[in-house]
């Protein structure tokens, strides 16, 4: 038969590993929590950052719109003081090339400016996913402490078979 004493003893250092084992999963978790936080906190971010690269992006292209349209003007305005007739021949086709260009580098800002603020969506999605992740390593306090005790009294039962 196995030892009182010696059993006491197991069965005390059995719930002391459940004590620690449940303490154990507790502190982790709330490190895994706060963890998630942070990451939910960088997608906000994130978040902010692609609306701004929008609005920085249409501010942009608005910008340079209204400086072609002066360059243009100014082209005409130049063309007509000189007595050429704008709309016709190298002149208009020199101003219509130049219109074209600037619609390219207009669309070309916008569409940079797209760019970047998928990009920084995309940074938000993955900071959600991760705290998402986060949040699915937690533990169970209590199933921790059971998982303790448990290997914590097979040693009793070893210590038992042992004994004979």
């Amino acid at each position: 038969m196995c030892n009182p004493v010696m059993a006491g003893v197991v069965i005390a250092g059995a719930a002391i590993n459940a004590y620690a084992s449940a303490e154990e999963a507790s502190a982790a978790n709330q490190a895994l929590e706060y963890n998630a936080d942070i990451l939910e906190y960088n997608a906000q971010v994130a978040g902010i950052k692609a609306e701004k690269a929008e609005e920085q992006g249409a501010v942009a292209e608005s910008r340079f719109r209204k400086e072609l349209s002066q360059a243009i003007g100014a082209q005409r305005a130049g063309y007509a003081s000189a007595g050429v007739t704008v709309d016709q021949g190298t002149a208009g086709d020199i101003v219509a090339e130049t219109r074209m260009v600037g619609e390219e580098d207009a669309l070309t800002i916008r569409y940079n400016a797209a760019l970047q603020a998928f990009d920084y969506r995309t940074q938000a999605r993955d900071f959600m996913m991760r705290a998402d992740l986060e949040r699915m390593k937690q533990r169970d306090p209590l199933k921790a402490g059971l998982m303790g005790f448990l290997g914590g009294t097979t040693k009793l039962g070893a210590t038992y078979a042992l004994s004979k």
